[in-house]
């Protein structure tokens, strides 16, 4: 995932495809997720450090205590 300012540009390693560009809101991260759940893949999510992906990190970081 690489997070903008207005987008976020994803892409899957397994298979080295890229999904696209979702808006950077947290909620299209999460319809993302799900939608990419119901492969049934282990999901890890990368970011290089900067200040637009902090609000991403700290929801996926949720996403995780939740789980746990």
């Amino acid at each position: 995932m690489d997070v903008h300012k207005e987008t976020i540009a994803v892409g899957i390693v397994s298979g080295e495809r890229s999904v696209g560009r979702i808006p950077d809101h947290l909620q299209a991260a999460d319809t993302l997720i799900k939608k990419l759940q119901k492969l049934g893949e282990e999901l890890r999510f990368c970011d290089k450090a900067g200040p637009c992906g902090y609000p991403l990190y700290r929801f996926l970081r949720g996403l995780l205590n939740s789980a746990a």
